[in-house]
């Protein structure tokens, strides 16, 4: 059923999602469509701003980051924000690169997926809807 109402453009899901992207028109859209499918969405344009961002609040179910940032990559923030921070959230990468490029930067983080820019809406949906589900599916599980 989860994967027809997909190929439908159900999308739609609650929780809490950090999405980070240091491309203005990228993260507008990512934010834009994520907020129309129900998520209650916070955003910054760096790491730096990201790891500000979870010092005052970690509590997110997920992390959408660019790989390729100025002054902290995505892989290293997120290792800094769970070293750091006890930060728990899925992580999905997005990056314009092919995912063999960045795939040791990626293999350094644990339980984090991968989608390549540019994608379609339904796309990023299908995914953000997966590993949600898959999170609140193990955490019934524990």
């Amino acid at each position: 059923a989860a994967a027809t109402s997909l190929a439908h453009g159900d999308y739609s899901g609650a929780g809490r999602i950090l999405v980070v992207e240091d491309e203005d028109g990228v993260r507008a859209f990512v934010i834009a469509m994520l907020k129309r499918a129900g998520y209650e969405i916070e955003a910054a344009a760096n790491g730096v701003e990201a790891l500000e961002a979870l010092e005052a609040d970690p509590d997110y179910d997920l992390i959408i980051t660019d790989v390729m940032m100025d002054q902290i990559d995505g892989p290293t923030f997120i290792m800094e924000a769970r070293a750091r921070l006890g930060v728990q959230a899925a992580v999905i990468f997005m990056s314009g690169y092919a995912e063999t490029a960045v795939r040791a930067q990626l293999d350094a983080v644990d339980n984090a997926t991968f989608i390549q820019k540019p994608f379609a809406m339904a796309q990023l949906g299908a995914r953000v809807k997966d590993v949600l589900q898959a999170r609140r599916a193990a955490a019934q599980t524990n």
